[in-house]
């Protein structure tokens, strides 16, 4: 079975956890300084960074940080993981959604000034979508009209670059993941990255029960602390994340060598100022075949995902937020969005074959 993903764990991450462990120190502490201070530096020394105990606990803590509460309104895409709404609810905030890029699945810059036309918002999520940030700056410039916050969800896009600036360094505050999926891992783990220090202090104090020292409480905390071994590994895996991406680029590469001009797979479009990380190599299945080009695919041993095969407004939870006509292009996109491996973990063999399977498939049903 070829994997859809699987984190590629090596000796080296062994060896530091087991320094970790004999050291006796496992909770907070000096490892999560130096992997804060490494991953600052990765990006460019541009934000500050927190680590958290997971890419959930960073965007809740983000969503604080930058005032959401009761009343306060959040807009973002429906076609994303349910954490980045979630966090928004449980703080009581209204979250509104706008459509999607049919090419790149973020955030539509139209379909965000249509609603800003007719709505008031206090927060902007934009979600840097299987590891390809795009248009980040256009927001920016409408934050500044129209006086919103912003918190860049880069949880699938460690080392993407939009127009050479690397993503999560847009807006207020951008959060990353480390789940064991992503370009990068810690076990479980997040960051949460700002230009304020003033915000990120905030995050700091949150994170670790609202203390800004032993026992002394500013406020009502939580423990969304990052483990020393965790941070151990994060270390190890942030010097091999260049690397890393470069594989899954080679890889989505010869994917579109392969499928380039095959009828019905579209193929992601990495847009003209984005540095494209492929978190995922989504492709859409054109015709109402997606389910059975799954089938083929398991009937091979190919493993897949779609992700996210509803909105985020078709679940009951967030049943009361859907926006008065459905959104067609998120609705499209997840009729049709199919994620193929594309993760160092699987080879340039592999991914070849994952090609000609495709490919016999289309030849079996034309």
């Amino acid at each position: 079975m070829i994997p859809i993903s699987r984190p590629l764990l090596g000796e080296e991450e062994v060896e530091e956890v087991k320094r970790v462990l004999l050291s006796g120190y496992l909770a907070h502490g000096p490892e999560v300084e130096a992997f804060e201070e490494e991953f600052s530096r990765f990006l460019g020394g541009r934000v500050c960074a927190a680590a958290v105990s997971s890419g959930t606990a960073a965007l809740y803590l983000a969503y604080v940080a930058t005032g959401l509460q009761r009343g306060k309104r959040l807009l973002t895409t429906p076609f994303t993981f349910m954490a980045t709404a979630s966090p928004a609810v449980q703080l009581g905030a209204e979250v509104l959604f706008a459509d999607i890029d049919p090419e790149t699945f973020c955030l539509s810059t139209e379909a965000v000034k249509e609603v800003l036309e007719r709505e008031e918002i206090d927060l902007l999520v934009p979600v840097d979508l299987y590891g390809q940030a795009t248009y980040l700056d256009d927001f920016e410039a409408l934050s500044r009209k129209y006086g919103f916050r912003i918190v860049e969800d880069a949880c699938q896009a460690h080392g993407a670059l939009w127009k050479m600036r690397p993503a999560g360094t847009f807006g207020d505050v951008g959060v990353f993941s480390f789940y064991p999926t992503k370009n990068m891992t810690t076990g479980e783990g997040g960051m949460v990255v700002s230009s304020d220090e003033e915000l990120l202090e905030e995050v700091r104090t949150l994170r670790n029960q609202g203390q800004r020292g032993r026992y002394e409480y500013a406020a009502l905390g939580y423990n969304f602390r990052m483990t020393s071994i965790a941070a151990a590994i994060g270390r190890v895996q942030l010097k091999k994340l260049t690397t890393f991406n470069e594989m899954r680029r080679r890889r989505a590469e010869i994917y579109r060598e392969l499928l380039d001009d095959v009828d019905g797979i579209v193929l992601p479009k990495e847009v003209k100022g984005a540095h494209h990380v492929y978190h995922q190599f989504t492709v859409r299945v054109k015709g109402g075949l997606r389910e059975r080009l799954i089938e083929h695919l398991k009937q091979h041993g190919v493993g897949y995902g779609v992700y996210y095969p509803r909105l985020l407004y078709d679940y009951q939870p967030l049943k009361r937020f859907a926006p008065p006509g459905d959104l067609p292009e998120a609705r499209r996109a997840s009729l049709e969005v199919l994620s193929l491996p594309v993760h160092p973990g699987v080879s340039e063999h592999d991914v070849r074959k994952i090609a000609e399977i495709i490919k016999s498939f289309i030849r079996e049903r034309g």
